[in-house]
């Protein structure tokens, strides 16, 4: 329901069209219907443990950070988004520092995938 709602948001005319009421919207139910068979193929016998998906999925956070660091320093440096709390230069050169060691750690895990 958050992910919809968040769809909504920046949708407007989504929302409109279902007059506030997420269980009118056909996404609502496709993605039910996702995170159900998700879950019938994660319980089948043979498929890998808890430990495995969860390492998997940290593994994955690993390679997206570097996306979300950069869009987080574009989105702080806008002024028409921050107003005056936009970042100065000493945010955005810790962002760009961390950004790099992001991008790095990233490098480093699609590596030891890769091998």
């Amino acid at each position: 329901m958050m992910a919809l709602t968040c769809f909504h948001i920046a949708m407007p005319s989504r929302k409109d069209k279902y007059q506030d009421d997420l269980k009118k919207d056909p996404l609502l139910k496709i993605g039910i219907l996702i995170v159900g068979v998700l879950s019938l193929v994660w319980a089948l016998p043979g498929m890998p443990g808890f430990v495995v998906l969860t390492v998997f999925v940290n593994a994955a956070q690993v390679v997206l950070l570097p996306l979300v660091s950069i869009g987080l320093i574009v989105i702080i440096n806008r002024k028409d988004l921050m107003g005056e709390k936009a970042g100065n230069k000493l945010h955005t050169f810790l962002l760009i520092i961390l950004s790099i060691l992001a991008v790095y750690g990233a490098y480093q895990t699609l590596m030891s995938i890769i091998r």
